[in-house]
């Protein structure tokens, strides 16, 4: 049977007035998410067959303070995700956008095109954050236990809860299920920051 990795999420990350304004500063720079890309050999493609969703890499002032905050939490993050401490290498972080009808089918966070860059990303992060009442259906992360068997083997799909933490494994199998939300405005699409940490 395979085996389901290890993850943890931690709620009430940031502030709420730091949630709120994350959530204002993505709105604002609408105009700056892009189609979102997936890895083809060394190269980054659109491919809306296997995902679909807008992503903003510059976070501006909140960079520093989530970083900062992810900082603080990573003995417990090494603990609850059974991973041995290392030295940090680096952050990468965009902020995602996915409206009605995005999705990312399964796929592992790290580099299959890379090997110096596959080798580095060891742990991914995803904070949510949204308008309240949620104003989508959907859009919960599915982990899947490491070769999988359909019919005895359980993945686990969490359901996005604004201002939490998910971590996990970069080479745990995952995806992000389809998102409903139609005719509703861009603040009220699901939204998180994406945060890989590099060994």
């Amino acid at each position: 049977m395979g085996k389901l990795l290890n993850y943890h999420r931690f709620e009430n990350f940031l502030e709420p007035v730091l949630a709120q304004g994350l959530l204002e500063y993505s709105t604002r720079n609408y105009s700056n998410f892009k189609e979102a890309t997936v890895h083809k050999g060394a190269m980054n493609v659109i491919n809306k067959e296997y995902r679909r969703s807008l992503v903003y890499r510059d976070l501006g002032e909140f960079k520093e303070q989530i970083i900062s905050q992810i900082t603080d939490l990573l003995p417990e993050i090494f603990d609850k995700l059974k991973i041995n401490p290392f030295v940090i290498n680096a952050f990468e972080t965009e902020i995602a956008a996915h409206g009605d009808g995005a999705f990312f089918s399964e796929h592992i966070d790290t580099f299959t095109g890379n090997e110096d860059r596959q080798k580095a990303r060891a742990i991914s992060v995803v904070y949510y954050f949204f308008t309240e009442p949620k104003q989508f259906e959907g859009g919960e992360l599915k982990l899947i236990p490491v070769e999988f068997i359909p019919g005895e083997d359980e993945a686990v799909s969490l359901t996005p809860l604004h201002n939490s933490l998910l971590v996990f494994p970069s080479f745990a199998p995952h995806e992000v299920l389809p998102i409903k939300c139609p005719n509703v405005e861009f603040a009220d699409w699901r939204f998180t920051v994406n945060c890989w940490i590099y060994k």
